[in-house]
């Protein structure tokens, strides 16, 4: 799983559980609500792709960045700073779990003779 870690310069960070997808914006039903001017109403995106974190910016006004770089899709790292509008907070990533592989029975073999 990831988390959002956002700094607060009031108090203790505000810490936020990401799932496997989440919505980050300044309307009320986001996951992630930021009640901030620079955030649009519906921000941005945060998901689980090919077993990674990837982040999407949702066409918001005052942009989304990555570690300083305006994105408009991103796969994320442990540590990444990420920026929505003005509003700051660092990406924290426990690995991804994968589905498991499954593993197919090996193939009957007929050995001559093996017949009953």
């Amino acid at each position: 799983m990831a988390q959002l870690i956002f700094n607060n310069t009031d108090g203790p960070p505000t810490v936020h559980e990401t799932g496997e997808s989440c919505t980050v914006g300044r309307h009320p039903d986001n996951t992630i609500v930021l009640d901030h001017v620079s955030v649009s109403g519906h921000h941005a995106e945060l998901l689980i792709h090919n077993g990674s974190y990837l982040l999407k910016d949702l066409i918001s006004s005052n942009g989304t960045y990555v570690n300083g770089h305006k994105i408009m899709v991103q796969h994320l790292e442990n540590g990444d700073k990420v920026r929505f509008g003005k509003v700051d907070a660092t990406i924290s990533i426990e690995t991804v779990a994968e589905a498991p592989v499954p593993i197919a029975p090996p193939p009957f073999l007929n050995v001559p003779g093996d017949r009953e």
